[in-house]
């Protein structure tokens, strides 16, 4: 996973709840002039397209709190751990909510990307950033390409990610469908 996310812009949380449009460098843009990190990964999901913009590369309002889980809960951990048993808001239903929280392991394949994201992120919440991913970082794991431009409402975006196919998976399913037929 950390090939999908690395050289990708830093993202603060909004600061402020409710409010939209929000277009900046702490917290993100919709599209902006960027220039990529060519490494494998790129050219996995990209081919040899030379792509100059970045989309939907947005963060959300956090809350305090989960700002704090965020920072305290290493990577491959989630709402059980040790670390934010303090402030861990759902304890009482820890048996079914030990994933509310889950913090990625750069190392490790990424969990399942769902449409769930379109509520918070707290499931996807960033390896190395106190943050949940964007939907641009989401949209990699799933191996769109970066020129892929995500409409709608950014709530939206993170539902038309998690419902996806990852783009490289539906490619490979094709592919064996065709082969049978012929």
């Amino acid at each position: 996973m950390y090939d999908a996310l690395v050289g990708l812009p830093h993202l603060e949380p909004k600061k402020e709840k409710g409010i939209k449009n929000i277009e900046c460098a702490d917290s993100g843009y919709t599209v902006c002039d960027f220039e990529y990190v060519k490494n494998d990964f790129y050219h996995f999901i990209n081919g040899n397209k030379e792509i100059h913009k970045l989309y939907n590369h947005k963060n959300r309002f956090n809350n305090e709190r989960d700002l704090e889980i965020y920072r305290r809960l290493p990577q491959g951990a989630n709402s059980l751990h040790e670390s934010i048993a303090d402030i861990m808001p759902y304890k009482r239903r820890n048996g079914i909510f030990k994933d509310k929280y889950f913090k990625l392991d750069e190392t490790q394949i990424c969990k399942t990307i769902t449409s769930h994201m379109k509520f918070d992120c707290n499931m996807y919440i960033h390896p190395w950033e106190a943050r949940g991913l964007s939907p641009r970082e989401a949209a990699r794991i799933q191996t769109f390409p970066d020129d892929y431009v995500i409409t709608g409402s950014q709530n939206i975006w993170y539902a038309q990610i998690g419902n996806a196919v990852p783009v490289k998976l539906a490619k490979a399913i094709g592919e064996g469908i065709i082969k049978f037929l012929r």
